[in-house]
């Protein structure tokens, strides 16, 4: 369990409470936007983790940022053998277990992390953004980034960016 302490520098004089709090949360803003991008822009490969149908899934990600569009290969790492390659023209499939090989148009999908909205300030009524401290994940050195609702029924996040590049590490 990682403990997250919050950065707010408290510029002096009336009103530093509020400057500051505004100020980390256009910076919170600004190391989102650039994590919205990165991960459709960079070239990275690495492992994540997911929870389907009540079970942890493992896949390497390979991925590549190209002049014709994004190239992606997924190699399932947990359960059956499966490898997805997609592209901006097809997704191709490969299961091992069933010898098959399934070749398909790819279909418009969403930026994975999903896309955030333009204006982050249009959630304010709803939710606040802090930046948090630094550590380290996967071995890089990471900016933690806080998303937490002002409602008691919303969910909250935590995030860990990559410090030089914005990519989402955890």
């Amino acid at each position: 369990v990682l403990e997250l302490r919050e950065l707010v520098l408290r510029p002096g004089g009336l009103g530093g409470a509020a400057l500051a709090q505004e100020d980390a949360q256009q910076n919170a803003h600004e190391w989102l936007r650039q994590m919205s991008t990165a991960s459709q822009t960079l070239n990275y490969r690495g492992t994540f983790v997911y929870l389907h149908q009540g079970r942890l899934e493992a896949m390497r990600i390979i991925h590549r940022a190209a002049e014709g569009g994004e190239q992606e290969r997924l190699v399932a790492l947990t359960g059956e053998a499966r490898e997805v390659i997609r592209d901006k023209e097809r997704v191709t499939c490969i299961l091992p277990k069933s010898k098959a090989v399934m070749v398909d148009r790819t279909l418009p999908r969403k930026p994975f992390p999903a896309d955030l909205p333009r204006n982050l300030g249009d959630l304010a009524d709803n939710y606040e953004f802090l930046v948090q401290g630094e550590d380290r994940v996967s071995g890089l050195p990471a900016r933690g980034i806080l998303i937490r609702p002002r409602a008691t029924f919303r969910y909250g996040y935590r995030l860990w960016l990559d410090r030089d590049n914005g990519l989402l590490l955890k």
